[in-house]
């Protein structure tokens, strides 16, 4: 069970987490399959070519060609090893079940970036985590060197294992602590007044679905190759359903705004001084 949660925070973040492992098992199984065909076609073309090889063994194409083939094959086992290696490592992990296999190692994520929420509360005095793009985010923390500040560094989700089950575990974490979200990607009018309509995380969604022959009013909540919200949009969805409501105001060192997400109930003065780190 995921650590700190509220019983349907916490069964909503399993849930979406339990899914994609079992999606997640049933292509690793597909891919599986799929490579055993292709391999099994693979050893049979070596196996025509060596012995067409043999029949002609003057003949610098064929030889060629068999050498090719027996590279592929080579190669294709090796791919084959690895996903079954894969299998192999999350049924062990699951006692015999690939799924629960999958789901642990998520669970397990989710609850090691659920801890650094709380340690960016804790440790920093500041209850504010980093909502926006990845890239965006990245750079905030890192600001131009190849290490990140480690302050900034913890307010962000930057983990090894993901998944959206993971992601909506790290932002419900901080929900249920709760911290401000700053907005590292800044949004222009079209897209506040939507975060400040009063609309629900599934109207918002809905919202930012692009018409016919349109653009999205944003790119960075709407993916136009997939036809879907981005996970960025799907963040604040999440944070309007918590009952968080959108605020732009001066920086505190004076140069241009800041955009939050700020939980419901905040009071400014219980965390300040506020920062724009």
């Amino acid at each position: 069970m995921l650590k700190n949660y509220k019983p349907e925070t916490q069964m909503k973040a399993e849930a979406t987490i339990v899914k994609e492992a079992y999606e997640n098992a049933k292509t690793l199984r597909a891919n599986i399959h799929t490579a055993e065909q292709e391999l099994e076609g693979l050893k049979q073309e070596v196996a025509r070519l060596k012995e067409a090889s043999k029949n002609a063994p003057g003949d610098a194409d064929l030889k060629a060609a068999y050498e090719e083939a027996s590279k592929k094959r080579l190669d294709h086992s090796a791919g084959l090893n690895s996903l079954k290696q894969q299998w192999n490592r999350y049924s062990r992990e699951g006692g015999g079940d690939v799924v629960r296999g999958i789901t642990a190692q998520y669970i397990e994520s989710a609850k090691q970036w659920n801890a650094k929420a709380e340690e960016a509360r804790d440790t920093t005095h500041k209850a504010k985590l980093y909502l926006g793009r990845v890239d965006d985010v990245r750079n905030h923390t890192h600001q131009g060197s190849e290490t990140p500040n480690p302050n900034k560094e913890v307010r962000r989700l930057a983990a090894d294992v993901w998944s959206l089950g993971v992601n909506d575990a790290w932002v419900e974490g901080g929900i249920d602590l709760p911290v401000r979200f700053k907005l590292v990607t800044q949004f222009q009018e079209p897209v506040k007044a939507l975060l400040s309509s009063g609309k629900n995380g599934q109207e918002f969604l809905d919202a930012l679905k692009p018409q016919a022959g349109q653009s999205p009013i944003d790119p960075n909540l709407w993916d136009v190759e997939n036809n879907r919200s981005t996970v960025t949009a799907r963040e604040l969805a999440q944070l309007l359903d918590a009952g968080y409501t959108f605020h732009e105001g001066p920086k505190a060192n004076g140069t241009g705004n800041k955009q939050q997400m700020l939980p419901p109930n905040y009071v400014p003065d219980a965390l300040r001084p506020v920062t724009d780190s």
